[in-house]
């Protein structure tokens, strides 16, 4: 009896210490945060769009290019990733292409196209994405939630 109570306990410690933990992110021209660390990689995905919501966001896309960020653990992780500065202990890294591994993320921002981060995933939280369009020098970013298969 007394042990079923303790294990009772624990599933309800697990459950609030997971619930608790909701990552806040923000993001602009020159970095990504996080209110979490950085404690795995995500994917910076440059997208061909086929078709547009009422909103203006991508429904159907292409992936032209994916470069995945690594957390490479041979220094603490971080809470903000640069895009176009070397972030220590992170690499850019092609996967397609080789895998050839960069210190910047290696695809420049051009007027009027989208682009998506996917993979922001932390436990207990559903995989987070967004999609950045840049425009006139400004950035809009939608972010979501995408279902996962595990």
């Amino acid at each position: 009896m007394r042990q079923n109570k303790l294990i009772i306990v624990l599933f309800f410690l697990v459950i609030i210490t997971y619930s608790c933990n909701d990552c806040k992110y923000n993001i602009n021209k020159e970095y990504i945060s996080c209110s979490c660390k950085f404690d795995q990689g995500f994917y910076f995905q440059e997208i061909k769009v086929d078709s547009i919501d009422e909103t203006g966001f991508p429904v159907l896309f292409t992936v032209l290019k994916q470069i995945d960020l690594f957390y490479l653990k041979d220094s603490p992780s971080k809470n903000r990733i640069y895009f176009k500065k070397t972030n220590n202990g992170y690499k850019w890294v092609d996967t397609k292409n080789n895998g050839i591994a960069y210190d910047t993320l290696p695809i420049i921002f051009e007027n009027g196209k989208i682009y998506k981060i996917r993979g922001l995933v932390f436990r207990g939280q559903p995989d987070r994405a967004a999609f950045l369009y840049f425009k006139n020098d400004s950035l809009k970013v939608r972010g979501y939630s995408e279902s996962t298969s595990w």
